[in-house]
Parts: structure tokens; C-alpha cells; sequence
């Protein structure tokens, strides 16, 4: 994003392109980091609507526990999606933490 804001595409294509190999191995190793980062990477390429429906559906499908508790703050999670992408994910949270 900062090098699409610095009107360099091609490090930002190049960005985007380590970020999806990254995710191959997120999705094996830490799944609950790659659903975000999948959202992360859906909303930078302008779908930030899907990038929300994904992220709902993992919160959703996650086990009660810690998974997903960094998602209020995290920072490129907020810019990216907007409150009404969250809003799902954040609601089954708020109720987990009841």
C-alpha cells in the first residue's frame, strides 16, 4: 500500500506477489494469521468486502479461545475494512468474551 501511495507499481505488485506466497505458508503453519492476512490482502486488492465476509467466516469457524483477540487493534486490519466489513467478526468476538 505505501508503495502504490508512492505511485511505484512495481514494487507494489511485487509486494503484493511475496505477500500471497507468504500466505501459502501462513495457511499451513498459522491459519488464524493467515485468515487475516487473506482479508488483509482481499481489501488491498479492493475487495474489501469479501476480504470481511472471509474473516467473519474464520472467527466464525475458530474455536473459543485467543484466536483472532488481536483483531481490534490491529492497525491494517482498521484501514482496510471498514466497521461495517468488521462487524461480524467483531460481534461473535464481543460474545466470546462474555
Amino acid at each position: 500500500l505505501a508503495f502504490r501511495a508512492m505511485n511505484d507499481g512495481e514494487r507494489a505488485a511485487t509486494a503484493l506477489t511475496s505477500a500471497r506466497a507468504s500466505l501459502q505458508t501462513l495457511t499451513v503453519t498459522r491459519p488464524f494469521e493467515a485468515a487475516i492476512v487473506r482479508a488483509q490482502l482481499l481489501a488491498a486488492e479492493g475487495h474489501a468486502k469479501a476480504g470481511g465476509v472471509a474473516l467473519s467466516a474464520a472467527v466464525s469457524s475458530a474455536p473459543p479461545g485467543f484466536a483472532f483477540w488481536t483483531l481490534p487493534v490491529d492497525p491494517l486490519v482498521s484501514q482496510l475494512l471498514t466497521h461495517q466489513h468488521l462487524a461480524d467478526s467483531m460481534a461473535t468476538l464481543s460474545a466470546r468474551a462474555r
